[in-house]
């Protein structure tokens, strides 16, 4: 992948200049070719799933990403106990490790993403607070974290039009952010 879309941005700054588009020729289109967006299961949340899926709500709204769904494993009844569910973030699917303990008579879970999402609002903020204005990083919302991978967002920096590359480092959604 990371191929095509160097090879996109090369294309995009060939015959002006080495500016990111004209009006002419546009440039790369932002976003990323960063996997299928991903449909939760039809069926409604368990008793378990839905307290877990509203803590975990809460835990990833401060990323820029939304919960949709949270799909676990059939629970046996027995705690502690650690379970691996799906959770459904955006049109992007993650591991979501949960561990469940007993305190008194009540079951307590703690629920954590297993592997980073890339959430375009975050990565927006990020390249704000550098400075860059007008971004548009595409209409998904979220991306995998598939290291490597790279997502183009058009900007203004000092009033011109450049393209940012960011390339995912990690599965922790950490990326390198790169301007053309």
């Amino acid at each position: 992948m990371s191929t095509v879309l160097v090879g996109l941005l090369l294309a995009g700054c060939a015959g002006n200049g080495g500016t990111a588009g004209t009006a002419t020729d546009p440039g790369p289109t932002p976003g990323g070719p960063l996997g299928a967006t991903t449909k939760p299961p039809s069926h409604p949340m368990n008793r378990l799933e839905k307290p877990i899926a509203e803590e975990l709500s809460g835990q990833v709204a401060g990323q820029g990403l939304s919960l949709d769904y949270l799909d676990c494993p059939r629970w046996n009844g027995r705690v502690p106990q650690q379970m691996t569910c799906r959770g459904y973030l955006d049109g992007v699917s993650a591991g979501v490790s949960v561990k469940l303990t007993q305190r008194t008579t009540r079951i307590e879970f703690d629920a954590k993403l297993q592997d980073g999402v890339l959430a375009t609002a975050s990565l927006v903020r990020r390249l704000r607070s550098d400075g860059y204005t007008g971004i548009d990083c595409g209409d998904r919302p979220a991306y995998p974290t598939v290291v490597g991978s790279e997502l183009i967002c058009s900007v203004h920096e000092s009033g011109q039009k450049k393209h940012v590359v960011a390339e995912v480092l990690d599965r922790s959604a950490a990326v390198q952010i790169r301007d053309y």
